[in-house]
């Protein structure tokens, strides 16, 4: 698989080519900062927003109309959006030292954007965890997307059970 990493993203981060990973590229994405494209070129509906302590507080105060608008056109599209933040709950909790928006206030925004929009929201402690996080959850979609295709041809050959 190769990861794909949006143009716009300015400290990509630090991928291993090994294992599953063939690559990096950095292409335009239409939401999100990370994607996968796969050996066949199948790229799954499903991309990584990542955000860094100080990002997220420019995001969900003076950047939150976009924001939703992102989130809205990623569910018309069909889009699996995830929200990776470098850092814990407990790092959000305790806000962030620039601006006035407290982080128990933080906390409950990205909850609720969480139970409205279907975001799933991943907290890692460091960057290299980050990527791990991306390159093990692209693999585990490419993992279940090969037993499709798999279960997809046999039943193709008449190999799957007919009804009569």
């Amino acid at each position: 698989m190769v990861i794909l990493v949006d143009t716009r993203e300015a400290k990509p981060l630090p991928f291993r080519i090994e294992g599953n990973v063939e690559g990096v590229e950095t292409i335009k994405l239409d939401v999100g900062d990370y994607g996968v494209r796969y050996r066949d070129g199948v790229r799954p509906p499903a991309y990584f927003e990542r955000k860094a302590i100080g990002d997220l507080w420019g995001t969900m105060t003076q950047g939150y109309p976009r924001w939703k608008r992102e989130l809205k056109r990623a569910q018309e599209a069909g889009v699996t959006l995830i929200l990776i933040i470098e850092g814990s709950l407990t790092d959000v909790g305790s806000g962030w030292i620039h601006s006035g928006f407290p982080g128990p206030s933080m906390e409950q925004k990205l909850f609720t954007i969480q139970v409205r929009y279907s975001l799933p929201i991943v907290f890692s402690n460091n960057r290299l965890e980050m990527a791990r996080y991306i390159v093990e959850y692209f693999s585990a979609v490419g993992r279940e997307y090969v037993a499709m295709k798999k279960l997809e041809a046999r039943g193709a050959t008449g190999q799957a059970s007919s009804h009569s």
